[in-house]
């Protein structure tokens, strides 16, 4: 009886294999995403705010204007349950009608509020049935308003966005990749085995 062949570039499945474990071990590392808006790293995420300010009162202090309608995106961090803390002013000029803000994903609002004059933070859940195809879009509607001689849209000044997961994520606490992710991961592996047979 003729013994059977071994697969050509065993190699290659064995990359495939561990390519995809290490690929969902990652996912169940959870990172606490800050932001710190007004910086030179958060424009990526940012879609509807106005450029980088620096407080009147204190140059170290960044800020961004929000518009009236404006998105915060975190882009594959997987399909799970998360708390986030938006810190806002509602500072606005004398005579204009106090801001009210919106917190919305998914089209389901998960948090309304009127934001003080002072530094205020604000708490929220977002559940993980709103975190479509492992993206987290995190949309902030504002009453907003433009100064005299300003054409800008100015709702809050938003400071800082902290996002981490929560513990109510299923009952193993596992976190599954994006599938697109994960197919295309293991598709260009395949196909790297492919080209090499």
């Amino acid at each position: 009886m003729p013994a059977l062949a071994a697969p050509a570039n065993l190699g290659i499945y064995a990359g495939v294999l561990l390519t995809a474990i290490l690929l969902l071990l990652a996912y169940q590392v959870r990172p606490l995403y800050d932001i710190t808006f007004g910086t030179t790293t958060d424009g990526v995420l940012l879609d509807g705010f106005n450029a980088n300010e620096a407080a009147q009162a204190d140059k170290s202090l960044h800020f961004r204007w929000s518009t009236g309608d404006s998105l915060v995106t975190l882009r594959d961090v997987g399909r799970q349950d998360f708390e986030a803390v938006l810190t806002v002013s509602g500072s606005r000029p004398p005579g204009l009608p106090p801001p009210s803000m919106k917190i919305s994903a998914g089209g389901r609002t998960l948090l309304e509020a009127d934001p003080p004059p002072q530094i205020t933070s604000y708490s929220f859940h977002v559940p993980a049935d709103l975190v479509e195809h492992g993206t987290l879009a995190l949309r902030l509607t504002v009453n907003a308003f433009s100064p005299p001689g300003d054409e800008r849209e100015l709702g809050v000044q938003a400071l800082r966005l902290q996002v981490s997961s929560s513990a109510a994520t299923g009952a193993e606490g596992f976190v599954p990749p994006p599938a697109g992710l994960l197919a295309g991961v293991l598709g260009a592996c395949a196909l790297l085995g492919l080209g090499s047979a």
